[in-house]
């Protein structure tokens, strides 16, 4: 009968939704978007793609990045945060971190940085950086996700892609 019918597609349409792993995207190219840290965005000669970069040096330490409070992201709890760039390092004594942090009401729940490692300088490199969420990161907190320069030197950061699970 049409009830039973109406039953057992709903349920299989519900089983087949809950097992999809929820995601959402971020991209910037360093062109001016919804970001914080944009007065690190400077038109170059060499971008690794569009006109700018981001810029973080002496006086820029964040780069350009993403800040959202968690529920606002719409795929509830977050417990992946897969974060790639490329990266313009021009000295050996350039050092920087691939951030993400956790805040709530101003105070740090959770903070990860994993160096940046590159093999040639003045070069773009690909930096390609997952991290796990710990469970006591709640819907109410921000996260927020960057690279910090660790030195006074020069470091081009552009074409961020952040995937959040």
């Amino acid at each position: 009968n049409m009830y039973k019918l109406f039953v057992t597609v709903f349920s299989i349409a519900f089983l087949t939704g809950c097992s999809e792993k929820k995601q959402a995207i971020y991209e910037n190219d360093a062109d001016g978007h919804e970001w914080i840290n944009q007065q690190s965005i400077k038109d170059v000669p060499n971008p690794h793609s569009g006109s700018a970069v981001s810029i973080i040096d002496s006086a820029h330490s964040f780069s350009l990045g993403l800040c959202k409070t968690i529920e606002n992201i719409g795929i509830g709890k977050i417990k992946e945060v897969h974060f790639s760039y490329w990266v313009n390092m021009k000295s050996n004594q350039a050092k920087a971190s691939t951030v993400i942090s956790v805040d709530f009401n101003g105070k740090n729940v959770h903070w990860d940085g994993h160096p940046v490692k590159v093999t040639e300088l003045n070069k773009w490199t690909l930096i390609d950086e997952t991290f796990t969420l710990p469970e006591n990161v709640e819907l109410n907190n921000q996260l927020s996700a960057y690279v910090w320069n660790n030195s006074k030197e020069e470091i081009l950061v552009d074409d961020l892609r952040i995937k959040l699970k």
